[in-house]
């Protein structure tokens, strides 16, 4: 029987929400996306990883598809660490999709960004993958 699992990336890309029109985008080496405006700290959840794979429910309709995949969720968080909405960047269907933004919907407190010693908003990629095994 095969045995079902999560394969999470912990890996949040960052780019700053409330500056995020009129700025310039660039790709390193290692293709993580940073933003030229520089955070004093940018948004963190504690044990994301951890969260994510006790939170996020593999769909029953994925698993006896054989359906595997990633799904990638834009996250606003809030001055006041809170997730104010989910978008969908990119989607496997199967109903993995809305595990996943239900799941980041629920999540708790992040701790929120900070430029010039202000919380400010700051909109976060979240890259979840699914894997059979």
């Amino acid at each position: 029987m095969k045995t079902c699992f999560i394969l999470l990336f912990s890996t949040l890309f960052y780019v700053s929400f409330s500056t995020a029109q009129g700025l310039a985008f660039q790709r390193d080496s290692s293709n993580i996306l940073f933003s030229s405006v520089k955070q004093d700290q940018s948004a963190s959840f504690d044990g994301l990883t951890t969260y994510l794979n006790t939170h996020v429910l593999y769909p029953e309709l994925a698993r006896k598809n054989g359906k595997e995949g990633e799904v990638s969720v834009w996250a606003v968080i809030g001055e006041d660490g809170q997730v104010k909405s989910v978008e969908l960047a990119s989607g496997m269907g199967f109903g993995c999709d809305e595990a996943v933004m239900e799941m980041i919907l629920k999540m708790p407190q992040w701790k929120p960004s900070l430029r010039n010693g202000k919380n400010v908003s700051q909109k976060v990629l979240i890259r979840v993958q699914f894997r059979l095994q």
